[in-house]
């Protein structure tokens, strides 16, 4: 029981820091949360909800600065698990950002 509430604690944690990340980012790259940054969080949350659970565990503790065998143990996957289905979970958010006009496709092709 004590191991599953710091599984949920640590995920818990994992996305407040992102939030908290996103946030941060936007006010830097927009000098304040406006609309647009909004309307761009929103596209964002809807393209990582076409991730299943572990994948958008897996992007968010990457997108955090862990290391491959820091989002291992996390997770409790083996680094080989974890190398591939974070490949295949960047490709599918690439094509939900395509799809969701975040991205252009000239970006990704740079």
């Amino acid at each position: 029981m004590n191991e599953e509430f710091n599984d949920f604690r640590n995920r818990y944690i994992a996305k407040k820091a992102l939030a908290k990340y996103v946030r941060v980012r936007l006010a830097s790259e927009f000098g304040s949360i406006g609309e647009s940054a909004i309307v761009w969080l929103i596209d964002v949350e809807r393209s990582l909800s076409t991730l299943d659970e572990l994948d958008r565990e897996i992007i968010i503790t990457r997108v955090l600065g862990f290391t491959v065998s820091e989002t291992a143990r996390l997770t409790h996957r083996g680094k080989t698990a974890v190398e591939r289905r974070s490949a295949r979970a960047e490709r599918q958010l690439a094509d939900a950002f395509l799809a969701n006009n975040i991205i252009s496709k000239s970006l990704l092709e740079a």
